[in-house]
């Protein structure tokens, strides 16, 4: 059976609520605690391709220490963008669920069905 990979915050809610929710519906997982274990630029463009987005559109804007470097880079930069997100792992949109070659944003944590197909 393959395993659910979550990027995971345990101080988030939205990152919790994924971990309750495929605790729930009985889908083997692995979580990443991203901010200990922090992704490589390959792993980074992967996820990108897996989500079917733009490095820019997973940034959270409002982090601290973002704010400040989003100035100097353009949205369409994505190495400058991949550098952000090693430097800066908090700023990364999070939870990230991944599954097979497909990946969602699981905020709000039930986005995690469009990985399994099951009904909301």
């Amino acid at each position: 059976m393959e395993v659910v990979l979550v990027y995971h915050n345990p101080r988030w809610t939205k990152s919790r609520g994924v971990v309750s929710l495929l605790k729930k519906i009985k889908k083997p997982f692995r979580v990443v605690e991203y901010l200990k274990e922090p992704l490589e630029k390959e792993d980074l463009v992967s996820v990108f391709k897996k989500l079917n987005m733009k490095p820019f559109d997973l940034i959270r804007k409002t982090e601290s220490g973002v704010k400040k470097e989003l100035i100097e880079i353009n949205e369409k930069d994505d190495d400058k963008i991949l550098k952000l997100f090693l430097k800066y792992p908090r700023a990364l949109e999070r939870p990230i669920v991944i599954f097979g070659n497909k990946a969602v944003i699981g905020r709000p944590p039930e986005k995690i069905h469009d990985l399994f197909e099951l009904e909301k």
